[in-house]
């Protein structure tokens, strides 16, 4: 038996490359699955006050799911993106509010989770959430268990201004992500050159008193470049490269750690 798609779905894949761009996007932030964040259950706190609704979700939509990164009024921590009214507010890649007043009238959504099961939504709006490369990798969505008039302009506007909060929170935990990887790979190859600087040493038959002395540090600094619990400075790596008498990049042989 095939099972649909959705609508939703099907005009995603009807355009498979920029489906493809987004996951790639999406999948970029590394926050599927990632722990609770208190930043971003600020914003879904500060949406779901100012709209007194009684759910609100930031959904990062999947390839076949939308998983909340944050939450309030709701158990589940993921549903099926078939059938999901974040499906449809991604779509067409436009930072447009999506608004259903009432779900059990809009036949589109008579097979969602959220609509068929608890807690029974009967309202919703979300604004798409866009990638550092303006993807809609999810959306800021508020909920309500009874049906609503639709958005005003202003509502629209918050709504949209909410989203663009939780699109450079991010972003800029994206770039704190790099910048972390990027400290974690060159401290990895700092402790690299310590442990070769040792090796040369004793290879060559020279003492730490020495090399210590050359390289005017204390022994006790040497130990903790050698054991990887401090830097060698490019001047002091020249010193030891001329005691040694070996090329620079001995220091750096057999590294594979990419920086």
């Amino acid at each position: 038996m095939v099972m649909s798609l959705g609508p939703a779905r099907q005009l995603a894949e009807a355009i498979p490359f920029v489906e493809r761009s987004r996951l790639n996007a999406l999948y970029d932030t590394e926050l599927l699955d990632s722990p609770a964040d208190p930043a971003f259950d600020a914003i879904v706190r500060r949406a779901a006050e100012h709209f007194e609704c009684p759910i609100a979700t930031i959904a990062l939509v999947d390839r076949d799911r939308q998983w909340f990164k944050s939450k309030i009024g709701l158990e589940v921590e993921q549903t099926r993106r078939a059938g999901s009214m974040c499906s449809y507010t991604i779509l067409g890649n436009t930072n447009e509010v999506f608004v259903i007043p009432d779900t059990r009238l809009d036949e589109r959504f008579t097979g969602s989770t959220l609509v068929c099961k608890a807690p029974f939504v009967r309202f919703y709006a979300g604004a798409p959430i866009a990638s550092a490369d303006h993807y809609m990798i999810g959306a800021l969505c508020i909920f309500d268990t009874s049906p609503r008039p639709s958005c005003t302009v202003q509502d629209m506007a918050e709504l949209k201004s909410l989203a663009s909060e939780v699109g450079a929170l991010i972003r800029a935990t994206a770039e704190e992500n790099v910048r972390k990887q990027e400290a974690g790979a060159i401290n990895s190859v700092h402790a690299y050159v310590g442990r070769r600087l040792r090796s040369l040493r004793m290879q060559r038959g020279i003492s730490e008193d020495r090399l210590a002395f050359e390289l005017g540090i204390s022994v006790r600094n040497l130990k903790c470049i050698e054991c990887g619990r401090d830097r060698l400075t490019a001047h002091r790596l020249k010193t030891a490269s001329a005691l040694l008498s070996v090329p620079m990049s001995a220091f750096f042989e057999g590294c594979s750690i990419e920086v």
